[in-house]
């Protein structure tokens, strides 16, 4: 009797089991780098200070300090004859680090960030679903005593940037850290600076001078002496200009030229 050769078949089960298992390193590979994309695109990191703007009606916005370093959050519950995330933080003086478009009817932070949770993709908003887990985590943890709420309708006031709402976004690991801020306004338009000055003192940076150059720079800067710290890097962030360092010490730790690439955006 001939023997049968089993060979090939055993071959094809070897070729059949490296080829699955290349597909599943290949899948396994794609949803690693997806979730280190979130988490590197996530803004809440559970330590320092994050305002969140929830846009609730096309006249009704709630601007949020999320305040991990204390354990506290500030709502401020607004009414504005325009919802537009530029008026605001130029009425306000304070920078935001997101807007939510929740249009919900919550009247609680608790039911907010239980909306942004669930309806993460709804809200078209930067947050990603490992922020929204970490703000919902963080929030039912604050005892009621921790949340404050205030209100304000910008329709009937002229004022801007009062000193009771700038109290309530104190970055307090921003404050604490006492970093001198010096402040250039170097975009040929009167103001600027003070606006800039206003919207940083407001979340707790130390301005000590403001002052306005000869000299019309197209590029905004941000400079800083030492090492890198929270200051520089927060102060960064929230005004969109890149960082590097002094080659030399100057009048202060941190040093910002405003230019005309900065004028239109955000709080300028």
């Amino acid at each position: 009797m001939l023997r049968r050769n089993k060979a090939p078949k055993s071959r094809w089960v070897l070729i059949t089991v490296v080829f699955l298992g290349i597909i599943i390193l290949l899948i396994t590979g794609v949803v690693l780098v997806r979730i280190l994309n979130v988490f590197s695109q996530s803004h809440f990191d559970g330590h320092h200070e994050l305002i969140v703007e929830f846009t609730k009606s096309s006249k009704a916005v709630a601007v949020v300090a999320f305040s991990p370093d204390n354990h506290t959050a500030s709502v401020l519950w607004i009414k504005a004859p325009q919802v537009d995330t530029h008026y605001l933080e130029k009425q306000l003086q304070v920078p935001f680090d997101a807007t939510v478009n929740s249009q919900s009817n919550a009247v609680s932070l608790k039911q907010m960030v239980t909306d942004l949770f669930f309806h993460n993709v709804r809200a078209h908003s930067k947050l990603t679903l490992i922020d929204a887990f970490n703000l919902l985590v963080f929030t039912y943890t604050l005892p009621s005593s921790a949340i404050s709420q205030n209100e304000i309708d910008l329709s009937e006031t002229q004022s801007t940037g009062t000193n009771s709402v700038g109290q309530l976004f104190i970055d307090h690991t921003l404050y604490n850290e006492t970093a001198s801020v010096s402040i250039v306004n170097a975009t040929g338009v009167s103001g600027v600076g003070n606006s800039v000055a206003k919207a940083l003192t407001n979340i707790g940076a130390n301005v000590i001078a403001v002052n306005t150059s000869n000299k019309i720079e197209n590029t905004s800067k941000l400079t800083f002496v030492g090492k890198k710290q929270y200051s520089p890097l927060r102060i960064s962030e929230v005004l969109g200009i890149p960082m590097s360092t002094f080659p030399t010490p100057s009048l202060s730790d941190i040093m910002i030229v405003i230019g005309k690439d900065q004028l239109g955006k955000g709080i300028f």
